[in-house]
This record gives structure tokens, sequence and C-alpha cells, in this order.
């Protein structure tokens, strides 16, 4: 979420909040529903916008009904529903942060189990409707896949984050403005966070992805990084470096790659 503000029509543009904000109260009192975005952003429901939000809860709910009903019929399809399933809300999950796709390291290693599974279902559903598929060697070369590709996920994680670490590398002060828990490591609660900031005159809005809450609270302030030439990427000191999820994810993938050498 990047959004670009110009000091001159700054002024206006608190008048129109301010309005905006006095018409919210008012539809509240009203009785009207209001949806809040997990970007903390709201506005008044209309039967059209609140289908589109409980788009993807109702979307799961089947998708679980789904498993449920398969398994009566055959074990392996419900597990194919399964993994289906568990890539569908790593994706939601990724794209639910601010209404664009970001796609964090932990829904990567979701989305990469629910594709194991569904991809293991398929494979046993071949075989027991042809005795002519070799699963031996199936399994074989599906271990040689999945270290290559989660290997490959390693590597472009650890680039990913030497870029974002040398590129944006200028100290500004930034508001916190929102808060996202996603998860917790190692009992620490992380997630995105909306930061509010000015660069030479201009103010932006932009998250972080994959930052460590700590003590951060709505209002408070601390130190981010932005890319002077380009102000509205950021990056800050309590980000969870995806370099760390870098390292898991090539060794897991090693380790599968040694494992297939153990097999041939």
């Amino acid at each position: 979420m990047e959004k670009k503000q110009d000091p001159a029509s700054g002024q206006e543009q608190n008048y129109d909040y301010i309005f905006e904000e006095l018409d919210r109260q008012e539809q509240l009192r009203a009785g009207k529903p209001v949806i809040t975005y997990p970007d903390g952003e709201t506005e008044v429901a209309s039967a059209p916008k609140t289908g589109i939000s409980c788009l993807p809860a109702i979307l799961i709910l089947a998708a679980f009904q789904l498993i449920l009903l398969s398994s009566a019929i055959n074990q392996m399809l419900s597990s194919f529903f399964f993994g289906l399933t568990l890539m569908g809300i790593s994706i939601w999950m990724s794209y639910a942060g601010d209404k664009k796709f970001q796609l964090q390291p932990l829904m990567i290693l979701v989305s990469i189990i629910g594709f194991a599974i569904a991809y293991a279902a398929t494979a046993t559903l071949i075989y027991e409707a042809s005795p002519f598929f070799d699963m031996e060697l199936f399994k074989t070369r599906s271990v040689l896949g999945f270290g290559i590709g989660i290997a490959a996920c390693g590597v472009a994680l650890i680039l990913s984050d030497i870029i974002v670490f040398t590129s944006r590398n200028t100290q500004v002060l930034a508001t916190c403005l929102a808060i996202k828990i996603i998860g917790r490591i190692n009992g620490r609660p992380y997630g995105n966070v909306i930061w509010k900031y000015e660069w030479e005159g201009v103010s932006y809005t932009s998250t972080s992805y994959n930052t460590i809450i700590g003590t951060l609270c709505d209002g408070s302030t601390d130190v981010i990084f932005i890319n002077p030439a380009n102000p509205g990427r950021i990056r800050t000191r309590r980000k969870t470096s995806s370099w760390t999820w870098g390292v898991v994810f090539l060794f897991i993938g090693s380790v599968l790659c040694w494992y297939y050498t153990a097999l041939v």
C-alpha cells in the first residue's frame, strides 16, 4: 500500500478526512453496518460490498464441506481438496493484508504443504486407477523436484532481502497508523504495519510486512528506512528477515536433494 500526498493539498485532504469521519460516525449512529478493512479503512456496507467481503470466508466454508463430503467417497479425493484449500487460504491471507497481493514467507510454506498434499493425493488416485503407474519412480523424481523448488524459493527470499536492505538505507521518523498481527515468532507477534512519514516535504503512507510488533501501537513512532529514489518503498529494523526464512527453505531443499541422491 503506497500513497503520496502533495503538501499544497494537504489541508484540503485533512478537511475531506474530517468530513468523511463525521459521515461515518453519523452512519454508525443511524445503525447502518460498517465494513472495517485490515488496513483500518472503513466504509458503510451495502449488500454487494458485504457479499464481496464475505466471499472468501464463504468459499473456505464450502471447501471444507466438500472435503467432508468427498471423504465418504474416497480418502485421497478428500486429501486432494484439503491441499487445494490450504493453497487457497495462503493466497487469500497474502492478499487480505492491504488489498494487494503480498506473499508472506509463512504463507509460501503453507502453500507448498498444500500443493504437496494435493500432488500426492493425485498421484495415489492415478496409481489406484492404473496399475501401470510407476509409483516408486514418481516418488523419487518428486523428491528431487520438491527439493529444487524449495531451494529456489530460499534463494529468491535471500536475494530479495539483500536487495531491500541495500536499496532502502535512508532513515526517517515514522508514525504507526495501524497494525495487523499475522502470527508469532518465538512468542513475539509480527505482522503488517502501516506507517506515515515525510520526505523532502511530502507526506507518504506505506506498509511494512513481516514486522516484529514489540512495543509498537497505534500512534507510536519509530525509525524506518526508505529508498530516496522511491520514498514509498520502506523497510524497518523490526522486520523479520526474509533471509532467515530463505535459509530455512534452502536447508529443507538441500536435505530433499540429498535424500534423492540416497534413493538413487
